[in-house]
């Protein structure tokens, strides 16, 4: 990066990043997106060509928002027959022919999908639900272009929560069933530790398996506990899924433990190498330190801290 001379853009979604969207189709991975939303029993669907060609979702839903959304309320507020007329050309508008400034053709089909879906946000804009959606469906779906790239480095500070304190039970059961089920990271005779468990373990599993590369690296700021405690026995060796079909081999352990102040909790970063065996010992420091205050600079706490081979 150092060398790099182009300008570099770092793009920021706010979406969930381990729960993708799923499709409704008769088959599974068939047919168009689903976004549930709470305002209306029908969801939204996107076609599944659209979430893979950002620049041409972005170009849609700016359609759809202003010019097939809001400026069309105004001739509906007037006419009966306004809306009809403006959903039909919404759909003539998605199959016409691209160009440079054109960057999506939906196919007939796709594009009745994404008509009827403009039909329920024109009723969400009516009754005053303002255009919240247009910025929930660009970001929900992104995770969906990510899973098709995948990456040689992926570097977070995932949620630090146990799981008993998810408050919405289908997401509550929707982890569940990938910790237990899909990713065993608990052993299978201590069910009664699952509330136990660290929300931050399955965002560590899953970001690998979603957008990490053969080889690459994954660098995540962990709760300490996620090395030391018994629920997490499962997590610590790394290999996830039936059969350890989804091996990470660890490589770093930085520990955090005795700088101050920092977080609430102990912490560390742990970093990891996708489809390789863990090599032992692993190397690792320790980190100590007053930083005084929190939100520093690390050219500020540099000088600050100590650091020794663990």
């Amino acid at each position: 990066l150092q060398s790099h001379r182009d300008i570099i853009t770092i793009p920021v979604y706010l979406a969930d990043s381990i729960r993708l969207p799923e499709t409704v189709g008769p088959l599974r991975g068939t047919g168009p997106y689903a976004i549930p939303t709470e305002d209306s029993n029908v969801p939204l669907l996107i076609p599944q060509s659209l979430p893979v060609n950002p620049q041409g979702l972005d170009y849609v839903l700016n359609y759809m928002k202003d010019k097939y959304g809001q400026n069309a309320l105004r001739f509906m507020a007037l006419n009966a027959q306004a809306k009809e007329r403006n959903l039909n050309a919404f759909r003539e508008f998605l199959i016409a022919p691209g160009n440079r400034r054109k960057q999506a053709v939906l196919q007939p089909e796709e594009a009745e999908v994404l008509v009827r879906t403009q039909d329920v946000l024109l009723r969400l804009m009516q009754e005053g639900k303002d255009t919240l959606w247009f910025f929930i469906l660009r970001n929900s779906l992104r995770p969906v272009y990510l899973r098709q790239r995948t990456f040689d480095l992926v570097v977070g500070n995932p949620p630090w929560l146990s799981l008993r304190y998810i408050r919405n039970p289908d997401y509550y059961q929707w982890v569940r069933g990938q910790i237990l089920r899909e990713y065993r990271l608990l052993e299978s005779g201590r069910p009664h530790l699952f509330t136990q468990m660290e929300l931050a373990t399955l965002f560590f599993a899953r970001a690998a398996d979603l957008y990490l590369k053969d080889g690459g690296q994954i660098a995540f700021v962990m709760p300490r506990s996620v090395m030391v405690a018994q629920q997490h026995a499962r997590f610590t060796g790394m290999s996830f899924k039936e059969g350890g079909l989804l091996q990470l081999g660890l490589r770093k352990l930085i520990d955090l433990e005795g700088v101050t102040p920092l977080f609430n909790v102990p912490a560390c970063v742990l970093v990891a190498e996708k489809g390789k065996w863990p090599e032992y010992p692993v190397p690792g420091t320790e980190h100590s330190g007053d930083l005084v205050v929190k939100n520093r600079s690390l050219a500020e706490v540099q000088p600050l801290l100590n650091i020794e081979a663990a």
